[in-house]
């Protein structure tokens, strides 16, 4: 028993501090300003805005960043970029700026709000949505020159997302959650179980997508929002950003300098944590992404921020899901050649609890007999072995 605790022990620390070795770089970007919003178009032509109204860009993949004068102080909150040339940005006051130039210069547009304005997002050149305070969320079909009032949820609203003219969702405050599936002409509430005010999203499609927010919530839906599934338990940490460029791969950042990487869909997740990030992540690709934060702060990297080592390391063959838990956890098992599977379920202080040997299609373990509080558990092969910490509430 003794043997066993002590390789866990050493297990946790292996994780904690060589599984990820961070490739992230830090940019000069001339500024001291926090960094709300990031957008790159591309791996080259890339767009950030934050507090004070500053505004920069670069074509260069950040090697060089250029400040314009956007000609307001106030905090920039939201930008989207439809291609390097045409683009839109919000903020504090009820301000929407626009460039068709590559934001070499900007056009103030009427919002008809003075209110803060959180998001903006465009489909095409002329359709977009805005959202904000007070429930505010408006559409354009005119490029910006004209916004009509919806209704979609109370509170403020901080998350949008549309993946084409009829789909999209709003989310914010309250975790409050709804859908259109016609513009924004109605909108339908979405039931899930998190009420903590969400965030950031990230969707792939009409089906799949990520919310993150405050106390540590990550959700995820995989049937266009009819249900919303926890991915994460509930903690201290807001989650500020979430990114996600496939159902695999993706990553999620904290208010204050931790970040994490999933290759799973979210079922198991990475951390690290980087100097004065905490604002938004964003990836064109599985490699290239930028991260945000204070004292202008804006990191890059090109390896997906974990290094070639770390990547061996963390290629699992089989997944276990949900974590949190409750009845249940599944079992997905990449490589049907692994033999002898064995699943055991530890206390913290290296007790067994539970041990089954699998059957070959098992995809499901009963796990109702565990008190709530947080396990090891092992998932063994003759071929590898992989612990992780379980959590069942």
């Amino acid at each position: 028993m003794k043997i066993l605790k002590t390789s866990l022990a050493i297990l946790i620390i292996v994780l904690s501090n060589n599984l990820l070795q961070a490739q992230w770089f830090l940019q000069s970007t001339g500024t001291t300003e926090t960094i709300y919003s990031i957008f790159p178009v591309n791996a080259n032509t890339v767009f950030a805005f934050g507090s004070g109204g500053v505004a920069l860009r670069t074509t260069d993949g950040g090697s060089n960043w250029v400040t314009t004068n956007i000609g307001v102080t106030n905090d920039l909150l939201g930008s989207y970029f439809l291609n390097s040339n045409t683009g839109w940005v919000v903020g504090v006051g009820g301000v929407l700026f626009k460039t068709t130039d590559g934001g070499a210069s900007w056009v103030q547009k009427n919002t008809g709000t003075t209110s803060i304005l959180y998001r903006v997002e465009f489909v095409n050149e002329n359709v977009g949505w805005l959202c904000g305070v007070s429930g505010i969320i408006k559409k354009t079909t005119d490029g910006g020159e004209n916004w009509t009032s919806q209704s979609a949820i109370t509170g403020e609203i901080t998350v949008l997302g549309f993946v084409n003219e009829t789909i999209g969702w709003t989310a914010g405050q309250s975790g409050r959650i709804a859908k259109t599936t016609d513009g924004g002409a109605s909108w339908i509430n979405q039931n899930q179980s998190y009420s903590s005010w969400l965030i950031d999203r990230s969707f792939l499609n009409e089906n799949v997508g990520w919310m993150c927010g405050r106390e540590q919530a990550i959700i995820k839906t995989v049937d266009g929002g009819a249900t919303w599934n926890p991915l994460f338990s509930s903690g201290p940490y807001q989650f500020n950003s979430v990114c996600f460029v496939n159902e695999n791969i993706g990553w999620v950042l904290t208010s204050h300098r931790y970040y994490m990487k999933t290759i799973n869909g979210g079922y198991n997740w990475h951390i690290d944590s980087l100097e004065n990030v905490g604002r938004m992540v964003r990836f064109v690709d599985e490699n290239t992404g930028w991260m945000t934060g204070y004292e202008g702060a804006i990191y890059k990297t090109t390896n997906g921020g974990i290094s070639s080592t770390a990547d061996n390391l963390i290629e699992d063959q089989f997944f276990i899901y949900p974590n949190p838990a409750a009845y249940v956890i599944n079992l997905t098992i990449d490589d049907p050649s692994l033999t002898d599977l064995t699943l055991n379920i530890y206390s913290l202080t290296g007790r067994i609890l539970k041990s089954e040997l699998l059957e070959q299609n098992q995809k499901q373990i009963d796990i109702g007999d565990l008190r709530k509080g947080i396990y090891l558990i092992e998932l063994k092969s003759k071929e590898r072995t992989k612990t992780q910490k379980l959590i069942i509430q």
